[in-house]
Order: C-alpha cells, then sequence, then structure tokens
C-alpha cells in the first residue's frame, strides 16, 4: 500500500478518535452540569421542609472563585492623585506609625495607610452637592478615586445621608472592602475606605463548597444556634472577604447570605458561618 494511503488511514483514524474523545467529553459535562443542578433543587428542597423559603429567582451556579494572593502596591504609587481628586491641589506630609502619608489642602486632608485604608476630612462647604442626590454625588466621587465599586447601602438620618460602596474585584464584590461617604447637609464631609490594589496570583487552597453544601450546611447552622432562625433566603451571592495581612493580602471565596433575620457570610472552603456584624467593618 502506498505511503499517502496510509497516512490518509491515519489521519482518518485520528479525526475519527478526536470527534469520539469530544462527544465523550461533551456528554459527561451535560451529565455533570445535570448532577450539580439536581442536587442544586434537592437542597432547596430541604430547605423548603424544614419551613424556609428560597426567593431568588434562579438557583446560583457553583462559586467559581479561587483563593487569591495580592501582594498590595508601595504607598505612594496612587495616593496623590487619589487625593488631589477629591481635594486639588495637595501638599504632602509623611507620618509614622501606622499612617504612612497624608496629604492637604484648603478643601480639607487626606490620610492613607500602608493597610489600604484612606480617609478623607472635608472643611464645611468644600465639596457641595449642588442639587445632586448623596447617592449620585457619590458615585461620581467614587469615579474620581478610581474604586471599583458597587452600591450597598444608602442610609438617612436627619441632616445625615451615609452612602455606602462595596468593592469589586474582577467583577466580585468584596465584602469587607467598604467605601462610605458621608454627607451632612448639603455637602460632602467625609470618605472613609478600605481599598484593595495590586498584582494577583492563584493561592493555594481546596477546591470550594457546590451551591448544595452551602444551603444545606447553612440549614445546619441554624440547627447549631450559628444563624438564626428564619423564615426566608432572601439573597445568595459569592463573593471575597480580604485577610488584611502583609505585604500580601489574601481574597478568600464566601457566600453573602441575606435572610429575613439577618446577614451571613459562609467560608466558601471550609463552611464557617459568620454573621455580618463581625465580618464587615462600619
Amino acid at each position: 500500500m502506498q505511503w499517502s494511503k496510509i497516512k490518509s488511514i491515519i489521519i482518518l483514524i485520528l479525526a475519527l478518535l478526536n470527534a469520539f474523545l469530544l462527544v465523550f467529553t461533551g456528554t459527561r459535562e451535560v451529565r455533570s452540569a445535570r448532577y450539580r443542578e439536581e442536587a442544586r433543587t434537592g437542597a432547596v428542597a430541604v430547605l423548603e421542609k424544614n419551613g424556609i423559603r428560597f426567593l431568588p429567582e434562579s438557583i446560583p451556579a457553583e462559586l467559581g472563585l479561587r483563593a487569591l494572593a495580592v501582594e498590595r502596591e508601595r504607598i505612594g504609587v496612587h495616593e496623590e492623585a487619589m487625593a488631589q481628586a477629591l481635594l486639588g491641589p495637595v501638599r504632602r506630609q509623611d507620618r509614622e506609625g501606622d499612617l504612612q502619608v497624608t496629604y492637604t489642602s484648603e478643601l480639607g486632608s487626606a490620610d492613607f495607610y500602608s493597610s489600604g485604608r484612606f480617609l478623607f476630612r472635608l472643611e464645611p462647604g468644600a465639596i457641595p452637592l449642588n442639587g445632586e442626590a448623596p447617592r449620585r454625588h457619590a458615585a461620581r466621587c467614587l469615579d474620581l478615586l478610581a474604586f471599583d465599586g458597587e452600591l450597598a447601602g444608602v442610609e438617612t438620618a436627619g441632616e445625615t445621608t451615609v452612602v455606602t460602596f462595596r468593592q469589586r474585584w474582577e467583577g466580585s464584590p468584596v465584602f469587607s472592602c467598604l467605601a462610605v461617604f458621608t454627607y451632612e447637609g448639603d455637602g460632602l464631609r467625609a470618605v472613609d475606605a478600605q481599598r484593595i490594589s495590586g498584582q494577583a496570583a492563584p493561592a493555594e487552597g481546596e477546591e470550594p463548597l457546590s451551591t448544595a453544601s452551602v444551603l444545606v450546611r447553612f440549614l445546619a447552622g441554624i440547627h447549631d444556634g450559628v444563624a438564626s432562625v428564619c423564615n426566608e433566603i432572601r439573597e445568595l451571592t459569592p463573593g471575597y472577604q480580604a485577610n488584611l495581612s502583609r505585604p500580601v493580602t489574601y481574597l478568600s471565596p464566601v457566600w453573602r447570605i441575606v435572610t429575613d433575620t439577618g446577614v451571613y457570610y459562609m467560608d466558601g472552603v471550609t463552611g464557617t458561618i459568620t454573621p455580618e456584624q463581625s465580618a464587615e467593618r462600619p
């Protein structure tokens, strides 16, 4: 037999083998996806049997987030530009201890810490609202500070309005990193924020829990008294919690669980449940 014919037969066999493997892999993925969906549906049924309604329109997919190690940027890389964004021309003053650098102007001051926290204090009337709603005004200021965040809440008491945002990391919320804007009267008076920035790399860790396991473990947490008895699960959101160690910050995958009686965070790997009050900085 001529070599050209032998080569054609070999190519045909390899093509058929690849096609078979593709079909086999696709079938296995479809089957695995179906099993995961059945497990999630079964977990919701278990909750309902225990008197807990699952209100989100769809059952969340698997967590899909992995632990990350973020090597924080050196202090002074972006801080001056951030200070100028709200304060205009500024003067720099280095400090000792936890407080690394302060910028001042006629409008107020901005303190930047090595942990990634920053605090603006504004003089009365320095940054007026000029009729704009605090929520929209805070969102514009957030853009000026190059802080990628999502709205977490707006609270008003008398003359004071507090607008809170959560940082996002590659589209996912970092629940422990907040930017809190405080308005008094007709102007911005303070911005208190925790920010993570730097280069991220995958960190060693175990595989995250499945969504079904998260729901069942939360039910177990209620029975064990870790979480309060509830009638509804209103939100189930994946994201990160930050461990602000130096010089590397670790981002751990978590689930934020909102019920009719409280808000909780569940570690996406260990299943540990933590109430919101002790999980987020005010």
